[in-house]
């Protein structure tokens, strides 16, 4: 098949979120398939992750930050205002010796509207990206992405377009570049839209968002989802074909060998990733430590996230402060080293309904580096029970039973190391497992 990729993110210009369609692109160009990437130069993120496939695939376009006017903007509010206030200082200046005028009220006499909590750059921010971020904040791509596509089209012709999500302008080029190149094209929902169970916009905006994934929906030929709570809900909303094909691990990554512990008289547990206190919360690790006395000190908890001084604020309500290294974010094969070579893998869940249906691309990561997962937050959903199902680790909010746990692995640690889970599990969680079958479903919706 020749395929086009449209992704919003594409190393290195890219989130983390980026490696599921980097690996694809991979998996697609190591299948014999003619694939070519539509991304844009998004400048904006560290590179966190390298391409997988050569330059010659992919087709990097120019982006405009649409955020970067209200920057203009409320510079120049600034420079009237600084300008306004010098000379209402020299009038009251002249009031004052004329015993007239007060100049608290002069300033908002004179420029009505333009008090500073009216006119801060939250505020002018906020009321821009409301109007203008629709779907999203790299909206300012649209144009560059149809001009490349017709630019490709005098050479190179796609038997089918396949776009990932978010973001969501994705969709919206993927639709425009389906009728300018007459070729069918897959929506593919790594997180859902209007649909999405944390959905958090305002009712004006869910009604615009709805209406405007529903028109761009209506030339899409198939959909593809990362979980089967997903996949249903699509079947049940979308008069259209549903492929669920979940994240994974690529097996390159994960070369057999011999375990070599970061450290061989400590447990080290580790996370990389963003916390959210409240939702992805490590609370009830710190205070199972805390229940733990002086057995916490074989234990060190290693964080690579964005802020590494909010895990010690967190650490320290429970007197645990001096269990845990938090370092910042490091790239991505980085951290895939640093999971292999830890005792145990910590990954946080938000213990709410909603989060039944999402599995985080974590687990899979998990799964690969073969280390046994300490889940924590919700206890039910797809994601608890692939770790319960196949034995990959324990599931638990409870304090009493993670420390019941982690004396069980601290015994384990002392008589060697702690056992790995059974590795004849992860076979079906690989990427190829996966891709395979989006693969199938592609090549069904063209034939």
């Amino acid at each position: 098949m020749k395929i086009l990729i449209v992704a919003g993110y594409f190393p290195p210009y890219s989130p983390n979120s980026a490696i599921r369609v980097n690996k694809l692109s991979k998996y697609l160009l190591a299948r014999g398939h003619d694939v070519k990437v539509l991304a844009p130069r998004n400048q904006a993120y560290p590179p966190i992750l390298e391409p997988e496939i050569d330059d010659k695939h992919i087709i990097y376009t120019d982006y405009d930050d649409i955020n970067q006017f209200p920057e203009r903007v409320i510079n120049g509010i600034k420079r009237i205002l600084k300008g306004a206030s010098a000379t209402e200082n020299q009038n009251d200046d002249l009031a004052g010796t004329t015993g007239q005028g007060n100049p608290g009220n002069a300033s908002s006499a004179a420029m009505p509207g333009a008090d500073e909590d009216n006119w801060s750059p939250s505020f002018i921010s906020r009321v821009y990206m409301a109007l203008t971020n629709v779907p999203d904040n790299i909206v300012g791509w649209y144009p560059h992405a149809i001009r490349a596509a017709r630019r490709l089209r005098a050479a190179w012709q796609p038997d089918i377009i396949f776009a990932t999500a978010p973001p969501h302008t994705t969709l919206l080029v993927a639709s425009k570049i389906s009728r300018v190149m007459k070729a069918p094209w897959v929506c593919e929902y790594r997180d859902l839209w209007s649909d999405h169970p944390y959905y958090s916009e305002g009712k004006c905006r869910e009604v615009v968002d709805r209406f405007l994934e529903g028109r761009i929906l209506r030339n899409c030929a198939g959909l593809v989802t990362v979980t089967q709570t997903w996949a249903d809900l699509l079947r049940e909303k979308r008069q259209l074909p549903v492929e669920f094909v979940m994240n994974g691990f690529d097996p390159d990554d994960f070369q057999e060998g011999p375990f070599r512990p970061l450290n061989d008289d400590v447990i080290t547990i580790t996370y990389a990733g963003v916390l959210y206190e409240g939702k992805r919360d490590p609370s009830a690790l710190f205070a199972a430590l805390g229940q733990m006395g002086e057995k916490a000190r074989n234990f060190v908890v290693r964080f690579h996230v964005p802020n590494p001084d909010t895990v010690i604020q967190m650490a320290s309500k429970y007197k645990v402060e001096h269990c845990v290294d938090a370092r910042p974010l490091v790239p991505f094969s980085e951290a895939l080293e640093i999971m292999k070579r830890s005792d145990l893998l910590m990954l946080l869940r938000w213990d709410h309904p909603g989060e039944n249906g999402v599995i985080a691309g974590k687990l899979f990561e998990y799964i690969g580096a073969c280390r046994p997962i300490l889940s924590i937050g919700s206890t039910e959903g797809e994601a608890a029970d692939i770790i319960r199902d196949q034995h990959f680790g324990v599931v638990s909010n409870n304090a009493d039973d993670i420390v019941r746990y982690l004396e069980d692995c601290l015994v384990q640690k002392q008589s060697g190391q702690i056992a790995a889970p059974p590795a004849a599990a992860r076979h079906q969680y690989s990427r190829n497992t996966q891709f395979e079958r989006l693969e199938a479903f592609m090549q069904g919706l063209i034939t």
